[in-house]
């Protein structure tokens, strides 16, 4: 096994560089990058290459980090999962807040939070995963307006069957009613 050797970005505009340098076709800014370091970092990883490869290193490892090869969209994937849990704890904290600073502070967290999930979801829409979410709601946008239409036609059938019933019955009673008729 050839042991390749994990080299850390080591600022927000390598990531961007490399991105650009390998053809990688996620055009994502500085201040981008920067929510992606700024998440990693706060949850113990570190951002950078193996190979030819995006990768994470555990940077609470210790003296053998564990190093995870990773695509850009995988990586803004968790970071994408990592915002939704930490909005979550701050609207649950809002809730119950201990004192009125505290408020405050959780109130100012929460909104950055949200700054960074309008953030997110630009950057996710371009991952694959975001192509995935947005073709799927298109077939079931295409489904629920086919059966929509299908329902319609379905209820203008049966009322025009209606029509066609008591139509039938009024032209029943008018011949019946006629006098020769009664008659055989």
């Amino acid at each position: 096994m050839v042991y390749e050797e994990f080299k850390p970005f080591q600022n927000p505009s390598e990531l961007v560089d490399w991105l650009e340098e390998n053809d990688i076709l996620m055009n994502i800014s500085k201040d981008d990058s920067e929510i992606l370091f700024n998440y990693m970092e706060g949850h113990g990883y570190q951002l950078g290459v193996i190979g030819k490869g995006l990768a994470r290193s555990d940077s609470c490892s210790g003296e053998n980090p564990e190093y995870d090869k990773l695509t850009i969209d995988e990586i803004i994937d968790t970071v994408c999962e990592w915002n939704y849990e930490m909005l979550q704890h701050a609207k649950e904290r809002l809730h119950e807040p201990s004192n009125f600073i505290d408020y405050v502070k959780t109130s100012n967290y929460r909104n950055a939070l949200m700054n960074d999930e309008k953030k997110l979801d630009e950057m996710f829409n371009k991952t694959c995963f975001g192509k995935e979410v947005e073709e799927l709601a298109r077939r079931l946008a295409m489904e629920a307006i086919r059966r929509i239409q299908t329902g319609r036609r379905e209820k203008e059938a049966d009322e025009s069957g209606q029509e066609i019933e008591e139509t039938d019955k009024v032209k029943e009673k008018s011949i019946l009613s006629e006098p020769n008729m009664k008659a055989r």
